[in-house]
């Protein structure tokens, strides 16, 4: 195929490409020059007795689709594991015995398909490293399965005459009718221990790398999208070399690899296209509206002439219509009269607002000033906790035994925080969060339950030397802020729960002002 003119090669490619497409599925392939070339080098392979094809690179290249295509040109059967949630090594002798006897007892060439994930367990490979070796995978058959399996090719090895028995005589046929073709991801973390270990994946293969698609071969695909489009032919050009350039900053930027490979060109060739269509059809549906509309403009204006026509028939009427014209004036005096008791009632409404108002301003000034003693403290000891050093929390993790005073202050923290487990091991866990400190800062004192409260003050009468600034500073310098955290978070809730009734009663006004504003 070499000698032939590629336009011959790529015509005998899209014929088998239509083939297929026609006997059994879509591909969705577009044979640009860099995926016949490929086609090209699976064809020579597998054409090849115990040819074998190792294809290295990232998903979504286009390799299953072209040695797909290679095998049907050639009449191969493709044979792939099916993997499913259950699959496992049982499944996968299966489908290598299918696939070996029909080149080993039918004589005919096969190809079998492996990719990278569906190696599932590490045996898939070692059995398929023992197929590239020596055409055979130990164990594979049991006696009883092999004497009706190769008892068709008695005739077949009788007149070749060159094999001491039947079994040398069909695995002879394996290792020369059945190719390998094994697609491996080199970002896959197992792929260096799969080559390594495996060595016949190496001397039995012929290697291919196949990794992103050219610019000039992406270049091409576009072209039948554009053409469905009905753009015009100037803008093909600058279109093509943006969704090129789109893609390609998706592949690599500098070190990061940001994983786009030539399927997603493909989808976004394709989803570029149905938007384009979309808009397209929608800018159509409005012109056909805007060319309606004229249309009917163009009806009003005969009809305004017949109007002014019968207008001036009309003329006569309008004695009848002035009579019409004074009953309706009494109606709008009513009207107004209704309107005038509205504005009394607005006034009504605009002063019991002002009251509600005053009412509402004077609980929020209440609530306020109760806030106002507790919540300096607690912004006091949250930014102490936030001047934690991590080293000062890594020396009372480190402790075996701490200090009672530190154990005391700890514990009321965990029970702050929810945490019931107030063992030394639950506190050390509770120190080595990265977040512990940005936890203790966004804790909302609102949070804090009543038995919680109240369990947390039962352990302040009873252990409060061990709060106290000067007692546990002299412990721990890390635990001194914490201690008077646990204070003020105490003490805020404490004014919270005795606020209570004052926000209810504000919530209550605010619900009072805002149904009035409603009526009004």
């Amino acid at each position: 195929l070499r000698r032939t003119p590629r336009a011959e090669v790529l015509a005998y490619a899209e014929r088998g490409l239509q083939l297929y497409e026609r006997e059994v599925k879509e591909l969705s392939i577009q044979l640009f020059p860099e995926a016949l070339e490929h086609v090209l080098h699976f064809e020579r392979v597998i054409s090849q007795a115990a040819g074998h094809l190792l294809l290295v690179g990232r998903s979504g290249v286009g390799r299953r689709s072209l040695v797909t295509l290679a095998a049907h040109m050639h009449d191969m059967p493709l044979f792939s594991p099916c993997v499913t949630r259950d699959y496992g090594v049982k499944q996968f002798r299966v489908d290598l015995k299918a696939a070996l006897s029909v080149a080993g007892v039918q004589g005919r060439h096969v190809v079998l398909l492996v990719e990278d994930y569906q190696l599932a367990e590490p045996a898939f490979i070692e059995m398929v490293n023992s197929l590239l070796s020596s055409g055979e995978i130990s164990g594979l058959y049991t006696p009883e399965e092999l004497e009706p399996l190769l008892a068709p090719l008695k005739e077949e090895m009788a007149a070749a005459g060159t094999h001491r028995s039947l079994y040398d005589f069909f695995v002879s046929r394996c290792a020369a009718f059945c190719h390998v073709v094994l697609s491996l991801d080199p970002t896959n973390d197992k792929f260096a221990m799969r080559c390594e270990s495996n060595p016949a994946l190496f001397t039995r293969c012929a290697l291919m790398w196949m990794g992103s698609w050219g610019s000039t071969s992406m270049a091409t695909l576009p072209a039948r999208t554009l053409a469905e489009a009905e753009l015009p032919a100037e803008l093909h050009g600058a279109i093509t070399k943006n969704l090129v350039a789109l893609h390609e900053s998706q592949q690599t930027s500098g070190a990061l690899d940001r994983g786009a490979v030539p399927r997603n060109y493909v989808s976004m060739i394709g989803c570029w296209g149905k938007i384009y269509k979309a808009k397209r059809d929608e800018l159509s549906t409005r012109i056909q509206h805007l060319g309606g509309g004229l249309a009917k403009l163009n009806d009003a204006a005969k009809a305004v002439d017949t109007l002014s026509k019968a207008a001036n028939e009309q003329r006569a009427k309008l004695a009848d219509a002035q009579k019409l014209a004074d009953v309706a004036m009494v109606d709008i005096q009513g009207a107004m009269e209704q309107a005038l008791e509205r504005k009394k009632e607005v006034e009504g409404l605009q002063k019991s607002l002002g009251v509600e108002e005053q009412e509402m301003s004077r609980v929020k000034v209440g609530i306020e000033t109760e806030l106002a003693h507790a919540r300096p403290l607690l912004e006091a000891a949250q930014a102490a906790v936030g001047g934690i050093r991590s080293d000062n929390l890594a020396e009372i993790r480190s402790l075996k035994m701490p200090p009672d005073a530190i154990r005391d202050v700890l514990e009321g923290v965990l029970r702050i925080m929810g945490n019931y487990d107030t063992s030394w091991i639950s506190m050390k866990r509770f120190l080595s969060n990265k977040s512990v400190k940005d936890e203790i800062l966004n804790f909302d004192s609102r949070k804090i339950t009543p038995e919680v409260r109240e369990s947390v003050n039962a352990l302040l009468r009873q252990k409060g030397a061990s709060f106290e600034e000067a007692t546990i500073r002299r412990v721990s310098v890390a635990a001194a802020p914490l201690a008077a955290w646990v204070r003020a978070n105490i003490e805020f809730s404490t004014v919270l729960h005795r606020v209570a009734p004052l926000e209810a009663q504000n919530e209550e006004l605010v619900y009072k002002l805002g149904a009035s504003k409603q009526r009004l």
